[in-house]
């Protein structure tokens, strides 16, 4: 680009530092704060907060920067050419200072003096630019000095090292889980989360499908918790939500006395409703009855209604019965 001192060699632009460093800073703070309140509350346990974090922190981040970007792009910028140095201001759209080669008297660690053509001294602040040790040694040899492709390959990396440091663990901890559950669908943290299905909860688009030959994996679930998992492994690809039919006797089998009341236990029909972890689809209904009455009573019970003084308890299957109930869907071929 051609000037009043000859073709232009190098630009030294303003040092974007502080915009830099307040996103980063400005933004984590801010994710810090929004953090704390959230993770206290029910959203505390959902799986996309650390991607909704991320995504806070990237707007604040982009926000907190956007002063300090304007200023640095708007302040003063210094053109080197053959001959000399014009200090440019976007603002002005103007050059405000040309200072050549031959007129410079003095150059110091942040401040160049030189003297115009009519002889009148003048002197310029340098303020943290890129390249700045280059462009003072411009002034004091007298030539451009153009940028040094060792020292830009090492700024690049260094920048890249910082950026990688500050948001390399949010992205890898935060953005990519979130985006590849929101790809893959959901999936349960532990077979123990498969009991919303039988709540009416939606289903997990990531659990492991329903297909191909055997063994499929059943998680059994009686009342609202994960009782028996049916099959090897945790990996449960159905969900066998059980409840009472009825009774096998109106008496109670058992009971146990406790300080407070009584427990009575039943034995009972149970019937499954065998579901697909993924898309909550029928496969089967399955049945099965009360194992055998306890032989000894707890030490202790708590009673949680205090109207009440008899809780009826009735007696799911024993683990070897579900077992043998479950096999021939465990071991069904499911097709493709």
């Amino acid at each position: 680009m051609p000037s009043r001192f000859g073709n232009v060699v190098r630009v030294h632009r303003r040092y974007p530092g502080a915009a830099c460093m307040g996103g980063l800073f400005g933004g984590a703070g801010i994710v810090l704060f929004v953090a704390l309140p959230v993770a206290a509350s029910p959203l505390g346990d959902s799986r996309w907060l650390p991607g909704i974090l991320f995504a806070i922190g990237c707007v604040a981040g982009l926000v907190v920067a956007r002063p300090w970007w304007r200023a640095a792009t708007r302040l003063d910028r210094y053109l080197v050419a053959e001959q000399g140095v014009l200090v440019w201001s976007p603002q002005c759209d103007d050059v405000t200072d040309a200072i050549a080669w031959s007129a410079v008297k003095r150059v110091s660690a942040r401040r160049v003096t030189w003297d115009d053509p009519d002889g009148r001294a003048h002197g310029h602040v340098i303020p943290p630019v890129m390249g700045r040790r280059d462009l003072l040694r411009s002034f004091e040899r007298g030539v451009p000095i153009a940028a040094s492709r060792r020292r830009r390959i090492v700024t690049a990396a260094t920048a890249a090292a910082a950026i990688l440091l500050f948001c390399g663990p949010p992205v890898w901890f935060g953005a990519v889980p979130t985006v590849v559950e929101i790809v893959r669908g959901e999936q349960p943290r532990s077979v123990f989360d498969l009991a919303r299905l039988c709540t009416g909860g939606a289903p997990f688009r990531g659990a492991p499908a329903y297909h191909g030959a055997g063994p499929h994996p059943i998680a059994v679930v009686h009342s609202t918790f994960v009782a028996h998992v049916v099959g090897p492994g945790d990996a449960a690809q159905l969900v066998a939500c059980g409840h009472v039919t009825g009774r096998l006797d109106p008496k109670p089998a058992t009971y146990c006395n406790y300080y407070g009341g009584t427990v009575e236990y039943y034995t009972a029909h149970f019937e499954y409703d065998v579901r697909e972890a993924r898309t909550a689809r029928h496969v089967a209904t399955l049945r099965a009855d009360s194992g055998p009455p306890p032989r000894e009573c707890a030490e202790r019970y708590v009673f949680t209604d205090p109207g009440s003084d008899i809780v009826e308890i009735d007696l799911p299957p024993e683990d070897d019965q579900l077992d043998s109930a479950f096999n021939a869907v465990l071991r069904n071929d499911a097709g493709g």
